[in-house]
């Protein structure tokens, strides 16, 4: 992979932070991704966006980042949420790997954004706090 088929983005002037990959994410910017995550992380606004939408690939190194990543968010009790195409080597990756099925997931950024506002872990604490 040649180093400029990678852009990795935060996005971070709408009401959550967006980490934007676009092309083919593999060891060799792994790093960066995570440095742009934590970034994200660092905003503590109650959810972080990945979109995928426009990633090419990425191999098991990155799944480990996004599901190791999803834990120290849960942590810190803010939400993963990922957009990713319906089709395509990225979604088949991450519904081989069960990461679908342990994170939301969105076929576009647009519906990502929409849904973040319900999945707060925040509002969810707090729900449950007022009631008991």
């Amino acid at each position: 992979m040649i180093a400029n088929d990678l852009d990795i983005a935060l996005i971070a002037d709408g009401l959550y932070p967006i980490v934007s990959v676009k092309g083919e994410l593999d060891h060799l910017g792994i790093d960066r991704f995570e440095r742009i995550a934590q970034q994200a992380a660092d905003l503590d606004l109650g959810v972080v966006i990945l979109s995928l939408v426009d990633a090419a690939y990425f191999d098991s190194l990155t799944v480990h980042a996004i599901m190791a990543y999803r834990a120290r968010l849960e942590a810190n009790r803010q939400r993963l949420v990922v957009a990713v195409r319906e089709r395509g080597t990225p979604r088949r990756i991450l519904d081989i790997v069960g990461v679908t099925t342990r994170v939301p997931t969105y076929p576009t950024l647009e519906a990502a954004i929409a849904a973040a506002p319900e999945l707060t872990l925040r509002k969810e604490l707090g729900t449950k706090s007022q009631t008991t």
